[in-house]
């Protein structure tokens, strides 16, 4: 009898302990509020100024013509691909940085990751030479 009220109890406090971590939101989620199926670019670290947003999964976007982002210090990636990182070296040069898997997120890549580059998803590659360290 005993041991039974003791297999209980461990039962509930694992089954207890299992909802609470179910129950609470990532930090990217609570902080940056990135939408469901999209993948989120931030201005500073800790998820601050949401400067870019896309939910293609198979194309390039080049954020520092088209929204004044100079580089990714935070990221939330909610796409069902990965996204590759190029930063930008001149007019069509570009240095691969890393990659963000699918359902990935930083909140501080250290200031330059992405410096005046392109994100690209799926297949897409950006226009130009792209260059591996």
């Amino acid at each position: 009898m005993m041991l039974k009220r003791v297999l209980a109890r461990a039962l509930v406090t694992a089954a207890v302990a299992a909802c609470g971590l179910n129950a609470t939101a990532s930090p990217a989620m609570a902080v940056g509020g990135c939408p469901s199926g999209k993948l989120c670019l931030y201005e500073g670290a800790n998820f601050w100024w949401l400067k870019v947003y896309s939910g293609s999964t198979s194309a390039c976007v080049y954020y520092w013509r088209n929204f004044s982002l100079e580089a990714i210090d935070s990221y939330v990636n909610y796409l069902p691909v990965s996204v590759r990182v190029y930063s930008r070296r001149d007019t069509y040069t570009y240095w691969y940085d890393g990659t963000i898997s699918s359902g990935g997120f930083s909140s501080n890549t250290g200031g330059s990751f992405g410096y005046r580059g392109v994100t690209c998803t799926g297949n897409a590659k950006p226009d130009g030479v792209v260059y591996y360290r």
